[in-house]
Parts: C-alpha cells; sequence; structure tokens
C-alpha cells in the first residue's frame, strides 16, 4: 500500500512536469501564432505597397511613351518648318 502511494505520488509529480510543460508550449504557441499573423500582416502591407508602385510604374512608362511620341513628333515638325540643319 505504501509503495502504490509513492508511485502515485510520482506518477502525479511527473503529472504535474509535464502539465507546466503544456501550459509553456502552448504559450509559446500562442506567442507563435500572434507573430505570424503580425507578419502576415506586414506582408499584405507590403504587397499592397508593391501593387501600388507597379500601377505608378505602368503609368509612368505610358506618360513616358506619349511624351517620346510628342517629341518625335515636334522634331519632325521643326524640320519640315525650319529645314534640317
Amino acid at each position: 500500500m505504501n509503495r502504490q502511494i509513492q508511485e502515485l505520488t510520482t506518477r502525479l509529480r511527473q503529472l504535474s512536469v509535464v502539465e507546466q510543460k503544456a501550459a509553456d508550449y502552448e504559450g509559446k504557441i500562442g506567442m507563435a501564432t500572434d507573430e505570424i499573423e503580425r507578419l502576415n500582416r506586414v506582408l499584405r502591407d507590403r504587397n499592397n505597397e508593391l501593387s501600388s508602385t507597379q500601377a505608378s510604374f505602368r503609368e509612368m512608362e505610358v506618360d513616358f511613351q506619349r511624351i517620346s511620341t510628342e517629341v518625335v513628333q515636334l522634331r519632325k515638325k521643326y524640320e519640315i518648318e525650319f529645314g534640317q540643319r
């Protein structure tokens, strides 16, 4: 009987240690989950920023092409009106 009590007491201590470790792991998992969510938000923000930058770049390309075309047209007009130098 005494031996059974000692075994049960030892087992109870072991379970207490396991329970503490489980609580620690749960806390760490919670912190990791929070960090993953934070990083996902940062990633979404950066992706949105990149999309916006890409859209701006495409607009600048269109503007550049338009301006280049205008420059070519003005050069041709200049050559027609004033002759080639």
